[in-house]
């Protein structure tokens, strides 16, 4: 047989997903958005840096040049005034070695002496350079540096910049020469590092900021889907329930009459053993009768009625259902209500059967007798009140407390186990909440969290 039930898909996971799609989501963005930024802010600093290198050399040559001309002569690099003036620019704190190329690819000045008469055969920045682009770039120099230009550059691995600057005769517009400068600007890498690491901090900060926010949010929206999940679980119970409640309701309740009928006319003239008997079958007619009630509340609680109750009586005839009961078991029943106590939001016959269901749990959890109170106090904004249940009993259990509200779980030898699942049903319909808090063998307390009805 091919069976026609859709197959069964599982929980989607959504916190979890968030936690782990996120974070790598996130980290990338913004580690990737770190490293261009950083990588834009050190090409574009050392870019204006040496625009204003060229700026200066270009601006000398210009005067050597004018001066040649007045003199009569054509402008040549290898005139004492050039010669001078390199000697200047080497001197600077943050050079570390400066060459002057002819357009032949000699070098014809080096602050370093080994570097001079040096001709380059094939150096593709320099030939950049005598087309009239200048050239940057950035690297770690050594002894054992490949370009024949950096021998000797330094004994000891230092970062450097590195410029090839074109200089012009403005008069013809044409390249006379190249200045190659290697620079350790120490004060501009130190600014450099500062930039990256306010980039970084910003960027974590960021992101850490965006991932608590979209947590928040997530987390909210999470706990929220769980929520409508149970309510439309618990709805679809109750549509069951409903069904089978009602054909309970009318194949049972008439026959239990007649059986209550018959136990209570066996009361007027039977021997005590018969008699006895008989209050045990109208005690457990009544049980079952009180089980039709809570199936059929369970199953319809819904029902039109009044919008507030009076929290006051409905406590009153809830006490007096169970002080009997309360006396036989040597159980003390105690009420603290304060002396104004507002209207609440709900039913009054559906918050007395919440009461008189947490009172028989009450009772049910102190075989030896002991001490149930309820108490209500009202909130400090007064749209809310708080009543609270409290016994003296043997505790739940942390497994069992786990599944208090499902329906048709109880720890209860002849429970139907649909009590607190009714109870936290009509409680959430009014607008409030319960929860219970309990210790084995310290008692429980069940709190009910009520609408005000103003």
């Amino acid at each position: 047989m091919v069976s026609s039930r859709p197959p069964a898909t599982k929980p989607y996971k959504l916190l979890k997903r968030f936690l782990l799609l996120s974070l790598l989501s996130i980290s990338i963005v913004f580690g990737a958005f770190s490293v261009l930024l950083s990588d834009f802010l050190t090409r574009h600093v050392v870019h204006r840096d040496a625009v204003v290198t060229m700026e200066f050399l270009q601006s000398v040559t210009d005067v050597e040049n004018d001066i040649a001309r007045r003199e009569g002569r054509q402008p040549d690099l290898r005139d004492r005034g050039f010669e001078q003036f390199f000697q200047h620019v080497a001197r600077l704190p943050d050079v570390l070695r400066a060459n002057i190329y002819t357009p032949d690819r000699r070098v014809i000045w080096s602050s370093d002496s080994k570097v001079e008469r040096l001709q380059l055969a094939h150096n593709r920045e320099l030939e950049e350079a005598l087309k009239g682009e200048m050239h940057i770039e950035m690297g770690i120099a050594g002894a054992d540096d490949p370009k024949p230009e950096r021998a000797y550059l330094s004994d000891r691995p230092v970062q450097f910049v590195e410029l090839y600057v074109p200089l012009r005769d403005r008069a013809t517009n044409s390249v006379i020469g190249v200045a190659e400068l290697y620079r350790v600007p120490v004060a501009l890498f130190e600014s450099i590092e500062q930039g990256k690491l306010l980039i970084w901090t910003f960027a974590v900060a960021g992101g850490l900021l965006l991932y608590g926010v979209l947590f928040w949010i997530v987390r909210g929206a999470d706990r929220t889907i769980r929520d409508q999940r149970e309510r439309l679980v618990e709805s679809e119970r109750f549509a069951a329930i409903g069904e089978l409640s009602a054909a309970v309701a009318h194949g049972i309740r008439n026959p239990l009459a007649s059986i209550r009928s018959s136990a209570e006319l066996c009361l007027d003239d039977a021997s005590p053993t018969v008699a006895e008997a008989s209050r045990d079958v109208i005690a457990e007619v009544d049980n079952l009768e009180r089980w039709i009630r809570d199936l059929l509340a369970y199953s319809h609680p819904d029902r039109n009625g009044a919008t507030s109750a009076d929290l006051r009586a409905v406590v009153s005839r809830a006490e007096n259902a169970f002080r009997r009961e309360c006396e036989k078991r040597h159980i003390t029943l105690e009420s603290q209500l304060p002396s104004a106590v507002p209207l609440v939001a709900g039913d009054e016959a559906l918050l007395e059967q919440v009461l008189c269901s947490l009172y028989a749990n009450a009772v049910h959890a102190m075989p030896t007798g002991g001490k149930l109170v309820v108490a209500a106090e009202l909130a400090q904004d007064r749209k809310a009140v708080r009543v609270t249940v409290s016994d003296t009993g043997h505790g739940i259990e942390p497994a069992q407390a786990a599944r208090l509200f499902t329906p048709y779980a109880t720890t209860k030898p002849n429970g139907m186990g649909l009590g607190l699942s009714l109870v936290r049903h009509i409680i959430r319909r009014f607008g409030g909440d319960v929860r219970i808090e309990s210790m084995p063998h310290h008692g429980t307390r069940v709190i009910l969290d009520l609408a005000s009805a103003a």
